[in-house]
């Protein structure tokens, strides 16, 4: 097995910008009360665990890398560290809106590049 097949699929590079992540920011009120969030349970013994590497929890979880940043920001944290490992559960926001947030960012780029 070769180390390209160990890589995690990062996704669009536009997730890793900081313009993305004022998006989110702007959107953290919208994102956090949606409908489609997908509340997910965390066994105590899991929570514990991933004490302080909420990224790692969100491996365990199979949380594509590209929406880390907007589930840490959607569950009050703002490191990835903050994560206490007493949490019960973690809320997974809609994907599919954070596409389309992301796909308007892009027109709106594409029309005033600056």
């Amino acid at each position: 097995m070769t180390l390209l097949n160990n890589m995690v699929p990062q996704g669009d590079s536009s997730f890793y910008t900081s313009k993305y992540r004022q998006m989110i920011e702007d959107h953290i009120i919208f994102l956090r009360n949606h409908q489609s969030n997908n509340t997910v349970p965390i066994a105590p013994m899991v929570s514990f665990k991933y004490t302080a590497d909420f990224y790692g929890l969100l491996f365990h979880l199979k949380v594509p890398m590209e929406y880390h940043y907007a589930v840490l920001r959607v569950n009050g944290l703002r490191n990835p560290s903050d994560f206490q490992g007493t949490e019960d559960s973690v809320v997974i926001p809609d994907t599919d809106i954070i596409k389309r947030l992301l796909n308007t960012l892009k027109t709106q780029i594409k029309k005033n590049p600056k």
